[in-house]
């Protein structure tokens, strides 16, 4: 059979010209009796294994209009087969030697026969919105793969063989219902994106620390309550979430984490952090909101790279001094405290874009210099008159005053002086 022949016809099937493919079989074109020998003869399984409906004809334009082969050279490497509401797949599916990409996503697969295990060249397997409530353990013997996504889905652990697949790069585990990561996950060294959130985790492996190529992990809305010290042995780590969990503390460890861009703690129930969080020296934003902070470490003024720094909804009573070092800071939101002051170097944070100070107890604003605010609010705080200093913030696009005890005159002292600005009081 010619493959230009195989060639033509998938490009006359994909294009959605139903008329010509409907008169090309009715006429028995050679292109269709050549794709029709084609897929029976090698791929005949397929039909059947899919649950494909109608005759051959019928069954091959689906195939094809569906876009769902990838064909190199006579051999399928790539087989997507979405929003089929498929229930399974039979042992067949062993025949697919050459298979490089398999997308049986947003199914209704309950489980994967073993011998998905003998697609010994797969590199891409999606098996996410699936109802799996396990994988087998031969999926161990995927060695080639480097991307293996099961989110949402319904399992409930990790066969310890996933630790055998050396040349996986992404990991995606998110929203199932997994208690704990097998120890052997350490086996993973080509390890990149570990994504386990909106599980069911109390606790990781301490081998978790031998993922030393990882840069991204989301562990976010668990039931963690600590973290062994190994997370800091994650050198190569960029981005880290912690959100939604049930932590109090982090180990003195997490200051190793040197590439660490961004760090999201929100929605815990830290009261205080490490010493060492002021060493992660590349760290660019970072997030607590909702937490039960009281003050924060001196050590803070060391996140010389810090862009954004969130702290709504904590227990905030003073800020220490050194938070004017933040020279790169755009992003400052303290809404939600019970700030009664800030500190004069506040007014240091020359790169400041937005300042929020909603719902504090702040009666004046000792900051000067915020050449580049753009969005202040001081909404619902003490204030009973304008600081001078704002006068002088020419580059303000939006200042919130609501719920204050300022004059009338005062805020109309303040729109002469800012008459490009938008007022709310």
């Amino acid at each position: 059979m010619e493959i230009e022949n195989l060639k033509k016809i998938k490009q006359l099937l994909v294009s959605g010209d139903l008329t010509n493919i409907i008169l090309a079989f009715e006429i028995g074109n050679s292109l269709i009796t050549d794709m029709r020998s084609f897929v029976e003869g090698n791929y005949g399984f397929l039909l059947s294994l899919f649950e494909l409906k109608g005759n051959v004809q019928e069954q091959l334009a689906a195939l094809f209009l569906l876009n769902n082969f990838t064909i190199q050279e006579g051999e399928i490497t790539s087989f997507r087969i979405p929003y089929r509401r498929l229930s399974e797949l039979n042992k067949d599916i062993s025949q697919l030697k050459t298979l490089k990409e398999f997308t049986l996503s947003d199914n209704r697969l309950r489980e994967l026969p073993p011998e998905i295990g003998e697609l010994i060249h797969l590199e891409y397997l999606l098996l996410y919105n699936n109802h799996l409530t396990e994988l087998p353990k031969e999926t161990g013997r995927l060695r080639s793969l480097r991307t293996l996504r099961v989110s949402n889905n319904n399992l409930s652990f990790l066969p310890s063989e996933t630790g055998q697949l050396k040349n996986l790069e992404e990991l995606d585990v998110f929203k199932n219902k997994i208690h704990r990561l097998p120890k052997t996950i350490g086996g993973l060294k080509n390890l990149k994106t570990l994504m386990a959130g909106n599980n069911l985790l109390s606790r990781l492996p301490s081998e978790i620390g031998q993922l030393k190529n990882l840069r991204m992990l989301n562990l976010s809305n668990n039931m963690l309550e600590s973290l062994p010290p190994e997370i800091g042995e994650l050198e190569n780590l960029e981005e880290l979430h912690l959100q939604k969990n049930n932590l109090k503390t982090l180990p003195d460890e997490i200051g190793a984490l040197k590439n660490l861009k961004k760090l999201f703690l929100d929605d815990n129930q830290f009261n205080s952090l490490p010493q060492g969080i002021g060493s992660l020296i590349n760290l660019e934003e970072l997030n607590l909101d909702n937490n039960m902070l009281t003050q924060l470490p001196e050590e803070i003024g060391g996140l010389k790279k810090l862009k954004k720094l969130f702290l709504i909804n904590n227990r905030l009573i003073e800020l220490p001094e050194n938070i004017g070092q933040l020279k790169k800071l755009q992003a400052l939101y303290l809404s939600n405290n019970q700030l009664i002051s800030i500190p004069s170097s506040i007014g240091q944070l020359k790169s400041l874009k937005t300042l929020n100070l909603y719902s504090n107890s702040l009666s004046a604003l000792p900051m000067s210099s915020l050449n580049n605010l753009r969005w202040l609010n001081i909404r619902k705080n003490k204030l009973n008159e304008i600081p001078e200093v704002l006068m002088a913030l020419n580059n303000l696009i939006k200042i919130d005053l609501r719920n204050n005890t300022l004059l009338i005159e005062e805020i109309e002292r303040l729109r002469k002086s800012l008459p490009d600005t938008e007022i709310q009081f």
